[in-house]
């Protein structure tokens, strides 16, 4: 049993990956513990027949788990946006918080989508940063609101 997530739901598809390059695909959802975001990701059939998706989903569960234990995200969801080529990628929202400690109430905050390959890992994936970049634009956003 996965320690930190439960897959709530998959479905066979394709992945474009340029105007002449498509991957069969499952795509699958799942919820993280104990945060509960809802989330979803891109396998690759291949990884789903041998069975080695769990491999793939436990790092990402636990990553996107990292980031909702960070005391300056107060909410996380599943969400799809375009990449830099136009094409759909799966992401992860989080929304960042600010609280001035001069203003008692006060919450300013932003959302911060993080690619979900950025979450597959603690390395690189597909040219983009692990955990460590992800937790990075997170910090940034935080940044941006404090100095506002």
């Amino acid at each position: 049993m996965a320690a930190n997530y439960t897959v709530i739901a998959s479905e066979s598809s394709i992945q474009v990956l340029s105007p002449t390059l498509t991957q069969p695909i499952v795509q699958t959802t799942l919820v993280t513990h104990p945060s509960n975001v809802i989330a979803s990701l891109a396998l690759d059939q291949l990884d789903f027949e041998a069975g080695t998706a769990g491999a793939i989903l436990e790092p990402f569960a636990a990553n996107i788990e990292t980031i909702m234990g960070l005391n300056i995200v107060i909410a996380g969801q599943g969400s799809q946006s375009l990449d830099a080529n136009g094409l759909i990628q799966d992401t992860v929202d989080f929304t960042v918080q600010y609280v001035n400690p001069a203003v008692p109430g006060s919450s300013l905050t932003a959302v911060v989508s993080v690619p979900a390959g950025m979450l597959t890992a603690t390395e690189t994936f597909g040219g983009v940063g692990g955990i460590a970049a992800a937790e990075q634009l997170i910090n940034d956003a935080y940044s941006r609101l404090e100095s506002l």
